[in-house]
């Protein structure tokens, strides 16, 4: 396995690990302060938390960079979507990296914000659209599974948030995430599975007809 996607792929566990950790603590202290918030988790650990951020949503723009060729398989709208993505999880990556070596509290406004919108559709939204893509394509059933999570999860989300204190974005970027750092290991599967012609035998057999032929 190249080291990239496993790369990606323990950025995504990490990720999920802060995320489902914050969802835990918020659903069971929703009036306690995490020691990770922005009002009062300490700086050296929002910093790293940020970091860690920055990098993870790196490694999931490389992995899908790298493996591009593979996942888009000569077609127009995979490719098209999956850098939609790559341009999602860029932003995500500058901005979280900025957040970690400037400012750790700001609170994206005015284009900033927008920016950070349109980045948070385009990678928890639109890879519901690659995953669609792929969904004949035997070799990524494992990270299309995971890809078209969010038709399940972001609805199930909004169900908790009426009825309870568990819902989270954390369900949502924790099967997205996972989904882009699987299908990059996919991806490097089909690159290692040897070819197989198929044109072989039929030229054989042209070469034996015109032989017997003469």
């Amino acid at each position: 396995m190249k080291i990239l996607p496993l790369a990606a792929l323990c950025g995504a566990a990490s990720l999920a690990t802060i995320a489902l950790t914050d969802a835990l603590w918020r659903a069971n202290m929703p009036d306690t302060p995490s020691a990770w918030s922005l009002e009062d988790g300490p700086e050296f650990m929002l910093r790293g938390l940020a970091l860690a951020h920055g990098i993870a949503y790196a490694l999931f723009a490389a992995v899908l960079i790298r493996g591009g060729r593979t996942i888009d398989g000569g077609r127009r709208f995979p490719r098209i979507v999956r850098w939609v993505i790559v341009s999602g999880f860029a932003v995500f990556g500058i901005l979280y990296t900025g957040l970690g070596f400037l400012d750790v509290r700001y609170a994206p406004t005015g284009i900033f914000e927008i920016a950070t919108t349109a980045a948070f559709i385009a990678t928890l939204l639109v890879p519901v659209l690659l995953g669609v893509a792929l969904l004949r394509r035997r070799e990524f059933r494992v990270p299309v599974v995971f890809l078209l999570s969010p038709v399940a999860v972001l609805p199930l989300t909004l169900v908790l948030a009426t009825v309870s204190t568990w819902a989270h974005p954390a369900y949502l970027e924790t099967v997205v995430n996972s989904g882009v750092a699987l299908l990059g290991i996919a991806a490097i599967g089909v690159e290692s599975t040897p070819a197989v012609s198929g044109d072989a035998p039929s030229s054989m057999n042209r070469e034996s007809r015109l032989q017997g032929a003469g």
